[in-house]
């Protein structure tokens, strides 16, 4: 097995001043911290490391879309009051 390259999210998930608009910063975060472990992991020669990684970013991800569901839902719900 060869290292492979570090990653950098796509440039919709970059840090930007409308997220959080979508979820709260500290899921963002999260998230970011997520990116940041798998880009390292890449790097490195442990499959271990780097399921691990994908695995913390797969919970990010997942917390992310809750986060951004439940503000869409309570934008709704706001919006029909």
């Amino acid at each position: 097995m060869r290292a492979g390259p570090g990653m950098a999210p796509a440039a919709e998930l970059r840090r930007a001043p409308w997220r959080e608009s979508l979820a709260p910063v500290e899921v963002w975060e999260r998230f970011d911290d997520a990116v940041r472990g798998l880009s390292r992991a890449r790097t490195g020669l442990s499959v271990t490391a780097i399921s691990h990684a994908f695995g913390e970013l797969s919970a990010a991800a997942f917390e992310l879309a809750d986060a951004v569901n439940r503000n869409r839902q309570r934008a709704r719900a706001a919006g029909a009051a």
